[in-house]
């Protein structure tokens, strides 16, 4: 199984980001402009069982997406993960670790696509790039907010 792992050294407390992290609107705000991310309903703050119901939206086709916040643990990490979209499998994970005056910020998405061989192909050309893509994202727009000291990938 897949699994994409990025870590990003952030200029503030990790109280701070994890705030930043656990409101869905800030995923919305720094999610990149293709697919565009819209919400169906979802509180202001994440929360263990919390359900969240999205759409992602490409120029021709339409995704709708819905999670659960699995795991919660303030200030340190959440897990979400899918129970209907467009993967097989689906669980994000997010930590946050003090490191001085900053916070290691690391994701992990463990997924897998089904569909066999053509979903190989997919992940392969497109889907592990858009992932990539969209947690580079989402450190970048904390960026505007916070500065990132260093930012690694595997």
């Amino acid at each position: 199984m897949p699994i994409i792992s990025q870590s990003s050294l952030v200029n503030c407390r990790p109280r701070d980001l994890f705030r930043y992290f656990s409101k869905p609107s800030n995923l919305q705000s720094s999610s990149p402009m293709i697919p565009s991310i819209t919400f169906h309903s979802v509180g202001p703050l994440l929360g263990k069982g919390q359900v969240i119901k999205f759409d992602l939206s490409y120029s021709m086709f339409c995704i709708t997406w819905t999670s659960r916040v699995t795991k919660f643990q303030p200030f340190e990490y959440f897990e979400d993960t899918q129970l209907d979209g467009p993967f097989r499998h689906w669980v994000h994970r997010h930590t946050f670790e003090e490191s001085g005056e900053k916070t290691l910020v690391h994701d992990e998405i463990e997924y897998e696509v089904g569909l066999g061989i053509l979903g190989q192909i997919m992940d392969k050309l497109v889907i592990r790039y858009q992932v990539d893509r969209m947690l580079r994202n989402r450190v970048d727009r904390a960026t505007e907010k916070f500065a990132v000291v260093k930012h690694s990938a595997a």
